[in-house]
């Protein structure tokens, strides 16, 4: 723009320098004497001289004009596009800090996140080690204490089961005394029963296979379908050391229901 206007200026020297040519030019005609004087000829010449500058000043102002328009023009015309241009870089370098500064955000969350699982794993790691720790401890002073109650609890299971084989024992015989002999069946399988659960069979199970083979030799013995029932899936449920001497006591039990 200052360009222009250094155009302008020295375009505006250029005419005042022209105009101030012009009166030397015009002073210059030669004058006539009219009637012994040269006033009317000198009148003439100041009238052109003045019709001249008059056009020159006529032109100059147009120039004049149509140069400072141009000149106005051109610094609009500047002036729009350094405004197009500084809106331009502002929108770039606004996208360019926003793209930064997410970048930055992502950066600084990622290295968050990684601190904070490192924090984590370390704190898990000494939590970890401080309940195993804790978790010895506790099991060493509970461990003895478990020991005594379920040695405790093992010996009351025993004594209770002893009892209820001494019931059961005593409920059949009393039952196979007095010839109930369904019920004397259903003691005795239960206590064949209760004794594999206690591991005591080998030892016992010989001595009650006798009294249910007397009991199905018995041909007073009357027998209904529920106790048969019972005794033959007991006896086939019993562990295989007792098959041999529980397959013919089967078939006289299956004999009753003939």
């Amino acid at each position: 723009m200052t360009k222009y206007l250094m155009l302008f200026l020295l375009a505006f020297h250029l005419s005042t320098a022209a105009a101030q040519s012009v009166a030397p030019l015009a002073t210059q005609v030669p004058t006539k004497e009219v009637n012994g004087s040269t006033l009317p000829m000198e009148l003439a010449v100041l009238r052109a001289q003045l019709e001249t500058t008059k056009q020159f000043q006529d032109s100059f102002m147009s120039m004049a004009q149509w140069t400072l328009g141009s000149a106005i023009a051109i610094a609009l015309a500047l002036g729009a596009f350094a405004w197009h241009t500084n809106k331009s870089n502002y929108e770039r370098d606004r996208e360019s800090i926003q793209r930064e500064a997410h970048a930055m955000a992502i950066e600084v969350r990622a290295e968050m996140l990684a601190q904070f699982q490192a924090e984590s794993q370390k704190l898990e790691d000494s939590l970890g080690v401080r309940e195993q720790a804790l978790k010895q401890a506790v099991e060493d002073s509970i461990n003895p204490k478990l020991q005594s109650f379920d040695s405790r609890v093992k010996s009351v299971e025993t004594e209770t089961l002893k009892l209820k084989d001494e019931a059961l024992e005593r409920s059949a015989e009393e039952s196979l005394k007095e010839g109930r002999y369904r019920t004397a069946v259903r003691r005795y399988c239960e206590l064949l029963e209760l004794q594999v659960r206690r591991g005591i069979d080998h030892y016992f199970a010989a001595e009650i296979l006798d009294k249910l083979r007397e009991i199905a030799k018995n041909s007073a013995a009357t027998l209904d379908a529920d106790s048969v029932t019972l005794a033959v899936n007991t006896l086939t449920e019993l562990p295989k050391a007792h098959h041999a001497a529980c397959e013919p006591l089967i078939e006289l039990f299956k004999r009753k229901l003939a």
